[in-house]
C-alpha cells in the first residue's frame, strides 16, 4: 500500500531509519555491520564458501506462475537465527511486468500456509513465524523487534545499492547509470561475485528482476560472524520439517537431495480469473484508453472502525471522501511510486459515488472499481451496489472461495481465482470489473442510467457474528483484524468504461417515428412550451406535456436574486448558458457549461452545482439584485 499502517514497534521503525541514515551502527561502519550480515546468512550454508556453493537451480519450491520462456525468478530466504537453519524459496513472474520485494514475501506466503509475517502493509516487515505442521503453534518465531537484545528484522537484497546524496530513502535500489537493477548473483556461490548487502528501503520499494534475491535475519545491531555450523538434522527431522527449502547442507548435491524432498503446501488455485498481468485476468489498467469518465461525487459516507469485534473501537481517519471522486491516483508503467489519495471505509463501512454522466450497460465490463493493494495476494475486499435513484441499490452476486479453516490474520494472503465480483481483487493500478447485465432485472434499476455505486467494506472475519458473506452464504475470508487508522477497504477509483452521453440524433431516432411531424430541435411535439431540443437536454418525453420550466426558479433574498435552471451532463453535444436581461434586449452570461462539463460562473455571479437523482444537475446562480430582472437558459447544439 502507498500509505503506512502501524507496526505497533514504532522504535523498531525508527531505528531501522536511522541506521540507514546514518551510516554506522553502534559506532561501527557500514562495511564490518555487512560482513556481520553477510557471515550470519552465511551460517545457512554451513560450510567454507566453496563447499556451500547453492544457485537458483537449487530451489525446488516455487511460487508464482509455471516455468516457461520469458519467465523472471528470485528467491526468498528467512533466518531466524536459531539451530535449525534458514528456509528458501522460489518466485515466478512473467517478464515486463513489474514486481517488489512484497509481491515475492506476499506470493510465498500465499502459497505456503506454514509461513507468516505481519507488517506487509507498513512496508516494514515484522512478527515472521513458521508453523512447520500446520498446529497453530509456532515452531520459529521473532516478534517485529525485542528490546533487551535490540534484534529486529534486517532486510538484505543481493545488489549494490546506492544512496542518493540528499535523502538516503530516494532510488534506493538504483544502479546509475543505466538505471536499472543488476544483481550480484547468489550470496551462497561461492564462484561468483554474489553477495549481501543491506537494503537501504523496504521490500515495497525494492524492485525485482530476474536473478534476485532477499532475505530476512533476525538479529541484534551490530551483529558479529556466525557461531560454530549448525549439524545436520537426522532423517526423522527431515522428514518432520518437511521445509520450503533447506540450506543447511555441507555440498551442493547434498542440499539439491534435500530441497527435493520439500512439499510446500500449494493454496489450490480457484475458477476465477488470475492476478493482473496473467492470462486470463480481467483487470484493467488505469490507464485503460477505454475509461470514459470517473466518480464526480463522493457521499454519503459512513466511516467504520478499525475493529468491528472490540467495543468502542475508534473510526477509522485515514483519508477524505474526495479522495475517491476522479481518476485513479495509481501510477502508470515506469512511473515512479508516490503518495496515492485513498479513503480508508473501516470495518464495515460504506462510501456512495455518484456519476454526472450515467453509467450504461453495454458489451462486458461497465465500470471498475481501484483499491490500493501493493501485491497480487495482500487483498482488502468490498461488495459493490448500483442504483439510479440513490434510494434502490442492487448488489453485484459475490463469491469467495478462500478457505475458512483459518483466519488470515493481519498479514494475510489471499489468491485471486478463489474471488470474483468483489472490489479489491487486484493490486494498485489495475481495477476490479462489474458488468450491469449481471442485474438485469432489477425492479427499480436502469440499466442505461446508473448514477450511484456503493461500495462497502467486507469484515474478513471468519467468525459468523462480525463477519461478511458472499451471494452464496460463505463467510469472505480476508486479512482481518486490521486495527489501524487506515483499516478495511480503501478507495481510490471508480471508473466508466459505458456512459450514457446520449446524441441529439441519437435521441430523436429513439422518440419519432419517420413518418412523425414536427421533429426537428425547434419544433414541439406535444405542444408544452418545450422544443424537442428542451427536451432533450432535460430528459423529458417529447409526447407528454411538461409542467413549466419557469415555476419556483427565482427567489430574491436580501438584496440578491437566485435562479435555478437545470442542464443535462449526459447531452454532451449541448452547451448550457445561465443569461440574465434588464429589459428583454441585450442578454449577458451568467454561467456556462460547455459539452457536459461543470458550469463556470462569470462575475459577479455566484455558482452552485447540486446532482439529482435524475441525473440532472441544477444550476444555481446568485447576483445581487438590480443585476438582471430577468434570467433564460439558452441551450445549444455543437
Amino acid at each position: 500500500m502507498t500509505k503506512d499502517k502501524p507496526t505497533g514497534r514504532p522504535e523498531a521503525d525508527g531505528a531501522q531509519r536511522d541506521c540507514a541514515k546514518r551510516g554506522k551502527v553502534n559506532g561501527r561502519s557500514w562495511a564490518t555491520r555487512l560482513r556481520g550480515a553477510a557471515g550470519a546468512l552465511l551460517l545457512l550454508t554451513a560450510g567454507t564458501q566453496a563447499e556451500a556453493a547453492l544457485t537458483m537451480a537449487d530451489v525446488t519450491t516455487w511460487a508464482g506462475i509455471p516455468e516457461a520462456p520469458g519467465v523472471n525468478h528470485a528467491v526468498l530466504v528467512i533466518d531466524w537465527a536459531d539451530t535449525q537453519g534458514s528456509l528458501l524459496w522460489g518466485y515466478r513472474w512473467a517478464a515486463g511486468q513489474s514486481r517488489t520485494g512484497i509481491d515475492l514475501l506476499a506470493a510465498v506466503i500465499g502459497a505456503d500456509p506454514r509461513l507468516t509475517a505481519s507488517g506487509l502493509a507498513a512496508n516494514f516487515i515484522t512478527n515472521i513465524g513458521w508453523d512447520a505442521d500446520l498446529n497453530g503453534s509456532k515452531d520459529r518465531f521473532h516478534p517485529g523487534y525485542d528490546a533487551g537484545t535490540q534484534a529486529y528484522w534486517n532486510f538484505f537484497v543481493n545488489n549494490e545499492v546506492y544512496y542518493h546524496p540528499t535523502d538516503f530513502s530516494q532510488n534506493g535500489h538504483i544502479v546509475p547509470p543505466a538505471l536499472v537493477v543488476e544483481p550480484l548473483g547468489s550470496p551462497f556461490d561461492g564462484a561468483g561475485p554474489g553477495r549481501w548487502v543491506e537494503s537501504s528501503t523496504g521490500p515495497l520499494d525494492r524492485p525485482l528482476v530476474d536473478g534476485s534475491w532477499d532475505g530476512y535475519i533476525w538479529q541484534p545491531y551490530g551483529a558479529g560472524a556466525p557461531g560454530l555450523p549448525v549439524p545436520e538434522p537426522g532423517s526423522v527431522g527431515l522428514c518432520l520439517l518437511g521445509a520450503g527449502g533447506w540450506l543447511l547442507r555441507r555440498r551442493r548435491g547434498a542440499a539439491a537431495g534435500l530441497l527435493g524432498l520439500t512439499t510446500a503446501a500449494q493454496v489450490v488455485a480457484g475458477p476465477f480469473a488470475p492476478a493482473a498481468g496473467l492470462p486470463g485476468s480481467t483487470a484493467i489498467n488505469a490507464h485503460d484508453s477505454r475509461f470514459r469518465g470517473w466518480a464526480t461525487g463522493a457521499g454519503p459516507f459512513l466511516r467504520g472502525v478499525e475493529d468491528i469485534s472490540e467495543p468502542g473501537s475508534a473510526f477509522v481517519t485515514y483519508g477524505n471522501p474526495f479522495d475517491a471522486a476522479g481518476p485513479s491516483d495509481a501510477p502508470g508503467d515506469g512511473e515512479e511510486r508516490d503518495f496515492q489519495p485513498v479513503v480508508s471505509l473501516g470495518d464495515g463501512g460504506e462510501m456512495v459515488l455518484s456519476f454526472g454522466t450515467p453509467i450504461s450497460d453495454g458489451p462486458g465490463p461497465d465500470l471498475a472499481v481501484f483499491e490500493n493493494a501493493f501485491s497480487d495476494s495482500f487483498l482488502e475486499l468490498a461488495h459493490v451496489e448500483v442504483s439510479s435513484d440513490g434510494e434502490h441499490f442492487y448488489r453485484f452476486p459475490s463469491v469467495c472461495l478462500t478457505p475458512t479453516t483459518r483466519q488470515l490474520g493481519s498479514g494475510g494472503l489471499s489468491d485471486t481465482t478463489n474471488i470474483h465480483n468483489l472490489a479489491g481483487k487486484y493490486r494498485s493500478g489495475w481495477g476490479t470489473p462489474f458488468d450491469l447485465s449481471e442485474l438485469a432485472g432489477a425492479p427499480l434499476l436502469d440499466l442505461k442510467a446508473v448514477r450511484y455505486v456503493k461500495l462497502i467494506d467486507v469484515v474478513g472475519s471468519i467468525n459468523p457474528a462480525y463477519g461478511t458473506m458472499d451471494s452464496q452464504g460463505h463467510l469472505i475470508n480476508e486479512p482481518w483484524p486490521t486495527p489501524f487508522f487506515s483499516a478495511g477497504f480503501d478507495l481510490d477509483a471508480t471508473g466508466v468504461l459505458h456512459d450514457r452521453l446520449e446524441t441529439w440524433e441519437g435521441w430523436a431516432a429513439e422518440q419519432f417515428q419517420p413518418a412523425d411531424f414536427n421533429t426537428g430541435p425547434q419544433d414541439d411535439a406535444d405542444g408544452d412550451g418545450r422544443s424537442n431540443l428542451l427536451e432533450f437536454a432535460f430528459a423529458t418525453d417529447p409526447h407528454v406535456p411538461q409542467e413549466p420550466l419557469t415555476a419556483g426558479r427565482v427567489v430574491r433574498n436580501g438584496g440578491e436574486v437566485s435562479v435555478s435552471l437545470p442542464r443535462r451532463p449526459a447531452a454532451w453535444e449541448l452547451d448550457f448558458q445561465v443569461e440574465s436581461s434588464p429589459d428583454l434586449g441585450e442578454w449577458h452570461a451568467l454561467a456556462v457549461s460547455h459539452r457536459g462539463e461543470p458550469a463556470v460562473a462569470l462575475p459577479p455571479a455566484v455558482l452552485a452545482e447540486t446532482p439529482r437523482p435524475d441525473g440532472l444537475v441544477d444550476m444555481t446562480v446568485t447576483v445581487p439584485e438590480g443585476t438582471g430582472g430577468f434570467f433564460r437558459l439558452a441551450v445549444a447544439v455543437r
